[in-house]
């Protein structure tokens, strides 16, 4: 009877050394490299903690400082971002990732051309495709995609394709009323997406959400059916949304058609249940209905 005990003890204790090795390899860890992964993980309370202990014990810390900056903007808290980037900014007026936050948390606030003069003056100090990108991102909020392309493609000479440049491309080529192009970008953001259905949704949506509804709607259906994801759930269920808003229950519904007898999580059960709804209204308002 003692055997069971004494091995529960052992394996208690194996997992009591487990534990302690990597509470050990985490103190270990630098703290701006903690922050940053925690921050990527939306973790930010932990990411903030890690952060002000450091800035207290090294107050002229200037890459926790900024980094601080940036948490507060990606959690929302604006003001604090702007204070403290403008902190920064007063004893090191050229500070890129300072500028950054300013220029992130001003177009935020909807003022892109001062955002932009942000990104440029960081550029100046730093070059990098983030930073063209984020120019790029307000030049097409100014409604200036001819900027925005050379933008683009100064951050192209710097990094590999990504989804971003595409979807700002996506943007451009909307403002110039460019649509032969979509489909070959739409098409090279796929080819960089896994085949896995609801991470090749994700990284599709936002970029088709870029597009007029009807237009969205008519290239998801292509891209399903040219890259074997027929029956991606989360490209129908948006495929109908879009459709709805473009005024076309009747192929937002045949979408939906799909759908059934499938095996769907309870947010796309959700998602479906009030698409279904949105079409029986719009069906009892017609005339014909």
């Amino acid at each position: 009877m003692a055997a069971p005990a004494l091995a529960g003890g052992v394996a208690a204790a194996a997992g009591r050394k487990t534990t302690m090795k990597g509470r050990q390899l985490d103190l270990f860890e630098n703290p701006l490299v903690r922050a940053r992964r925690l921050k990527a993980e939306r973790q930010y309370r932990q990411a903030e903690l890690v952060l002000r202990g450091l800035v207290e014990r090294e107050p002229e810390n200037v890459s926790a400082r900024a980094s601080l900056a940036d948490l507060y903007y990606r959690s929302g808290r604006l003001r604090q971002a702007l204070a403290l980037a403008a902190e920064i900014l007063r004893r090191d007026p050229d500070e890129p990732r300072a500028l950054v936050v300013t220029g992130n948390v001003l177009r935020k606030r909807g003022k892109p051309a001062d955002a932009a003069e942000n990104f440029r003056l960081a550029l100046q100090v730093a070059e990098t495709d983030y930073l063209w990108l984020r120019l790029a991102a307000c030049q097409l909020d100014l409604k200036q995609p001819r900027q925005a392309l050379e933008s683009l493609q100064r951050a192209e000479q710097l990094a590999a394709p990504s989804l971003e440049m595409l979807r700002l491309r996506l943007r451009a080529a909307r403002q110039l009323g460019d649509e032969g192009i979509q489909p070959r970008l739409l098409d090279e953001a796929a080819q960089l997406l896994p085949a896995e259905p609801s991470r090749f949704a994700s990284g599709l949506v936002p970029l088709l959400a870029e597009l007029p509804p009807r237009r969205a709607a008519f290239l998801s259906e292509r891209l399903r059916a040219d890259f074997n994801q027929g029956g991606n759930a989360d490209l129908l269920l948006f495929e109908a949304d879009n459709l709805l808003r473009a005024r076309q229950p009747q192929q937002a519904a045949q979408r939906l058609r799909l759908l059934a007898g499938r095996e769907l999580t309870p947010e796309q059960k959700s998602r479906l249940e009030k698409l279904l709804k949105r079409i029986n209204r719009n069906h009892a308002s017609s005339p014909s209905g």
